[in-house]
């Protein structure tokens, strides 16, 4: 007999996905059973390029970063964005 079984896998601009696998025979390769699997240690704005950290803010604040500053003034931005949407 066969189990349904949730698995996840990092998906399109580092967003999870899940999906419902009708049997565990049919899971291809990327998929783990923990979303909190996903996760590396150190996962943050550090290890993010320009072109990362520009996708992240359209896609969490809706805001288009200038390219031209330097990374480090890029995740200065994101963290003073961060800080005032959590209050």
């Amino acid at each position: 007999m066969s189990v349904p079984t949730w698995m996840y896998r990092r998906g399109a601009f580092g967003r999870t996905e899940s999906k419902l696998f009708p049997d565990e025979s049919l899971i291809p390769d990327g998929w783990v059973d923990s979303p909190a699997k996903l996760v590396k240690k150190g996962d943050d704005l550090s290890g993010m390029d320009k072109k990362d950290l520009e996708t992240y803010a359209k896609r969490e604040f809706g805001v288009d970063l200038d390219r031209r500053k330097s990374v480090k003034a890029l995740r200065a931005e994101i963290r003073e964005m961060t800080k005032t949407r959590n209050g």
